[in-house]
C-alpha cells in the first residue's frame, strides 16, 4: 500500500473517527506534520497541532492555560516576579519564557517543561470533539527542531487525561461496540508502557485483575475506580492497542500487517521517543474508526511464548551484566552523566519489569528466584545513583577503570526490604486517614528507613511533622520548601501538590493554595479531597466578588437616596 504523498491533505470524519485512536496511531507512525480540528464553538478558532516523530509539540489553540498561570502554580516563580517579567514584556516585547530565563528565574529546560505542560492541558479538551472534519495532513516544518517551542507531548498520559476529562460510560460503549460485551485483559505491551500512562496509584489494584480476561462489570465493581472510570480505563487501553479479547486471545494468532489495522507500538521502541521520524501520513486502512459490530479484535496480540522468551532473553542479558560484575551505570544502560529524571524513569521500567511479584501473575513463577537476585542488583544500583555523591564517586571510579559492584548478594533480604517498606507505608496511610498524625509520622519514617527514595512517602512524612509540630511561620515556610523539592523531583507526585496546597491554606495564601489542589487533583482524578478543597477556595471568592460588588453598589447614588 503507497503511502500518500507529502503535503497530502487526508479529511477524516469525526462521527466515525475515534480521536484518541487517531493520536495513537499517529504515534505509531511516527508521524511529522499537521492536525486540524473544526472549532468546537461558534466563538472557537479552527486548532491546528504540529506532530513531530509521532509527538505533538505545538499548537495554536489560543485557550488556557497561560504559560504565566502555570510558573506560579508549579511555584517556579512567585506572582511579584511574574509581574516584573510581564511588565518587561509590555514594554520590551518577546516571549515571557524567554524573559523568565533572562531574568535568571528560570531556565531553558524548565521552560521547556512548563511548555509541554501547556500544550498538554491545551489539547485535553481536543477529546470533547465528536463532529465535524479533521484534516490530517504529512509535511516537514520547522517547529520541534531546536527551538523554543519544542514541548514534546506523552501521547499515551494526553489520551489517557483527554479520555477521564471527555468520555462517559455511552460514550465508551459507542466507539468500542461489541468489545465491550467481551472479556477483555491486557497484552504484553501493556506492561513495557504501564508507567507512560501516569495512571492514580489507586490503581494498583486493577493491573492483576486486568492480566486474565476480565468484563466492565467487574471491573466498575472495584471501589477505586466505579463504572465510570472503569469504562475509561477500558477504553483508553483499547484505543492504544494494550487491551486483548480475552476468550480469544489465548487461541488467536498474531495479526499479521493485512489483518491489523494499526499495529502495536513496538516492543524495541519508546512511545515517547521521536528518534525516528516519519513525513509521510497514515493511508485510509490505518485510521481506526469506531468500533462497528465486527470491529471486536483488538490488535497488540502477542503469543504467550513470544512474551515469555522476550522477559525470559531480558532476563539473561541482566544475569550476564550481573556475572561480569556490572557497575550501576551499565545494569541500568545510562551514561555517566545521566540526569536523576532519567534515573527514576529508568528505573520504574526495571523496577516493573523485574519485579518478583509481577512473575506470578504473568504466569512466569518458575522465574521467580532469578528475577529476586536481579531485582536486588538493580535496588542496589537505584540507590548509588539516586545519592549524589556516591553516583559522582562512582562515575570517578568507573573513569579511573574501576567500578565493579557487588550486584546480587543478599538479594533475600533486599527485596524483603523494599516490600516491608510498603507494607510499613499502608499502615501509615490508615493512621494518617484517620487523623492520628503521630503514630502516622512514625510509620512513615520507618517506611523512609527502608526506602529512602519514594517520593509518596516523603511527602506524607513531612506533612505529618508539620502537623505535629508547632505550626510556626518558620515550620510553614520549611515545610513547604521540602514539598516543593519533591515535587520538582517528582511533578506527578499528588500527595505533595496536596499537602503543599493544605500548608498554603494555613498561612492564608488561597491563590497559590487553589493551584496546588488543581495539580493533585489532575496527578490523581481520584484525590476527591483536593478537587474538594479547590472547589471551596473557588466558592469563597466568588462570595468576596458579590460581596465587593455589592458594597462598592451600595455606595454609589442609589445607596445614598434610595430607600430605606
Amino acid at each position: 500500500m503507497v503511502a500518500p504523498a507529502p503535503n497530502a491533505a487526508q479529511k477524516l470524519e469525526l462521527e466515525r473517527v475515534s480521536l484518541a485512536r487517531l493520536a495513537f496511531a499517529l504515534l505509531h507512525k511516527r508521524f511529522t506534520g499537521t492536525l486540524e480540528l473544526p472549532p468546537q464553538s461558534p466563538d472557537d478558532q479552527q486548532c491546528t497541532i504540529w506532530w513531530r516523530g509521532g509527538l505533538p509539540i505545538y499548537t495554536n489553540w489560543s485557550r488556557p492555560p497561560r504559560f504565566g498561570e502555570l510558573v506560579v502554580e508549579l511555584a517556579m516563580v512567585d506572582l511579584a516576579q511574574l509581574e516584573r517579567a510581564l511588565e518587561f514584556k509590555a514594554e520590551h516585547g518577546g516571549l515571557l519564557g524567554s524573559i523568565l530565563v533572562r531574568m535568571g528565574l528560570l531556565d531553558a529546560r524548565r521552560v521547556g517543561e512548563v511548555l509541554c505542560l501547556q500544550c498538554m492541558r491545551k489539547l485535553v479538551g481536543m477529546f470533547a470533539l465528536r463532529q465535524g472534519v479533521a484534516t490530517v495532513t504529512a509535511t516537514e516544518h520547522a517547529l520541534g527542531v531546536n527551538d523554543e517551542l519544542s514541548s514534546q507531548v506523552n501521547v499515551l498520559q494526553l489520551i489517557f487525561a483527554g479520555v477521564s476529562a471527555h468520555y462517559d460510560e455511552a460514550r465508551v460503549v459507542l466507539e468500542m461496540g461489541a468489545a465491550t460485551r467481551e472479556p477483555l485483559s491486557t497484552t504484553a505491551a501493556f506492561e513495557r508502557y504501564r508507567s507512560y500512562f501516569q495512571f492514580p496509584s489507586a490503581y494498583e489494584r486493577v493491573w492483576p485483575i486486568l492480566h486474565s480476561p476480565s468484563r466492565i462489570e467487574q471491573l466498575a465493581t472495584i471501589k477505586e475506580l466505579g463504572p465510570k472510570r472503569a469504562a475509561q480505563l477500558l477504553f483508553t487501553l483499547w484505543a492504544c492497542q494494550m487491551l486483548q479479547a480475552g476468550a480469544q486471545a489465548r487461541v488467536r494468532a498474531a495479526p499479521t500487517s493485512s489483518q491489523s489495522s494499526v499495529s502495536t507500538v513496538s516492543h524495541t521502541s519508546n512511545p515517547r521517543s521521536s528518534s525516528t521520524t516519519s513525513s509521510s501520513a497514515i493511508s485510509q486502512s490505518e485510521v481506526p474508526t469506531n468500533a462497528s459490530p465486527s470491529d471486536t479484535r483488538v490488535a497488540g496480540n502477542s503469543t504467550a511464548a513470544t512474551n515469555d522468551a522476550n522477559i525470559e532473553s531480558d532476563l539473561a542479558v541482566m544475569e550476564n551484566k550481573l556475572q561480569r560484575g556490572a557497575h550501576a551505570f551499565e545494569l541500568f544502560d545510562v551514561p555517566l552523566d545521566v540526569e536523576r529524571k532519567q534515573i527514576r524513569h529508568t528505573w520504574g521500567e526495571l523496577s516493573r519489569k523485574f519485579h518478583p511479584d509481577a512473575m506470578q501473575s504473568l504466569g512466569l513463577g518458575h522465574l521467580r528466584e532469578r528475577v529476586e537476585k536481579v531485582f536486588a542488583a538493580l535496588s542496589e544500583a537505584h540507590a548509588v545513583l539516586s545519592d549524589s555523591d556516591k553516583r559522582k564517586n562512582l562515575k570517578a571510579l568507573v573513569e579511573l577503570g574501576g567500578g565493579t559492584i557487588k550486584a546480587g548478594q543478599s538479594a533475600a533480604n533486599i527485596v524483603r526490604t523494599v516490600l516491608d517498606a510498603e507494607l510499613v507505608a499502608r499502615e501509615a496511610d490508615k493512621f494518617l486517614r484517620a487523623g492520628k498524625f503521630d503514630r502516622a509520622l512514625e510509620s512513615y519514617r520507618k517506611a523512609a528507613e527502608l526506602n529512602a527514595n519514594e517520593p509518596e512517602v516523603q511527602a506524607a512524612l513531612v506533612w505529618c511533622e508539620f502537623q505535629t509540630g508547632p505550626k510556626t511561620p518558620a515550620s510553614a515556610k520549611n515545610t513547604l520548601t521540602i514539598l516543593a523539592g519533591i515535587v520538582e523531583d517528582q511533578p506527578k507526585c499528588a500527595r505533595a501538590h496536596y499537602f503543599r496546597g493544605l500548608v498554603l491554606l494555613a498561612i492564608q495564601n488561597d491563590n497559590l493554595a487553589l493551584g496546588c489542589f488543581q495539580a493533585a487533583f489532575e496527578a490523581d482524578p481520584l484525590m476527591i479531597d483536593a478537587e474538594r478543597q479547590a472547589r471551596a477556595i473557588k466558592s469563597r471568592k466568588a462570595a468576596e466578588r458579590a460581596k465587593q460588588a455589592a458594597d462598592k453598589k451600595s455606595f454609589g447614588l442609589k445607596g445614598l437616596f434610595g430607600k430605606k
